[in-house]
């Protein structure tokens, strides 16, 4: 990876995706994190909480024009990477995304 290159991150609020959000917002690359809304919680607010399980004073502010939260689901992802690739070619995905839940019926299909 380019020493600043733009960095898609899929599953932003789970323990993997929130860690590599941080890191990367840190080294100064733009991030654009997708993560779902969960009952009255917006993607932001989940996307700020997770990175605060690693660095609770973690300045959001100073990173903010860094970080771009897409409030979605892995069904959007093709359509969201083929937009930021017209913007920015040298756009890198890392997929952290999964289905947690145990004995959960959801499948993926690209659409």
């Amino acid at each position: 990876m380019n020493s600043k290159n733009n960095v898609l991150i899929t599953g932003a609020t789970g323990l993997i995706g929130s860690f590599l959000v941080m890191l990367f917002l840190e080294r100064g690359h733009k991030v654009y994190a997708l993560a779902r809304r969960v009952d009255n919680l917006s993607a932001v607010k989940r996307v700020d909480r997770a990175i605060s399980f690693w660095k609770q004073n973690f300045d959001f502010q100073s990173h903010r024009k860094q970080l771009v939260v897409i409030e979605g689901d892995l069904s959007a992802v093709w359509r969201i990477k083929d937009f930021i690739k017209k913007v920015d070619s040298s756009l890198e995905i890392i997929h952290c995304a999964a289905i947690t839940s145990l004995g959960s019926s959801q499948r993926y299909t690209e659409k």
